[in-house]
């Protein structure tokens, strides 16, 4: 399975730097409890970050989160 999540979904509070913040979005947390899921199941094989906006990243904390997000769900 290949996911795709556009990062607007996100509540602009855990991640700002998005095209079209969405507040009351999910946690990033929330997200990854998905993808755990999915590949506990062996379902997940490609994930897809998308529509992060550095020119609205407020400190830096999107790019931080995201990249935290992407680095948990690399198979170890």
């Amino acid at each position: 399975m290949i996911a795709h999540l556009d990062v607007d979904v996100l509540d602009p509070s855990f991640i700002p730097g998005v095209n079209f913040p969405e507040p009351g979005g999910l946690t990033q947390n929330e997200v990854l409890d998905i993808f755990h899921e999915l590949q506990a199941k062996d379902k997940l094989r490609v994930v897809d970050l998308t529509a992060y906006n550095p020119s609205r990243d407020v400190d830096y904390r999107a790019r931080s989160a995201l990249v935290k997000m992407a680095s948990e769900l690399i198979p170890r």
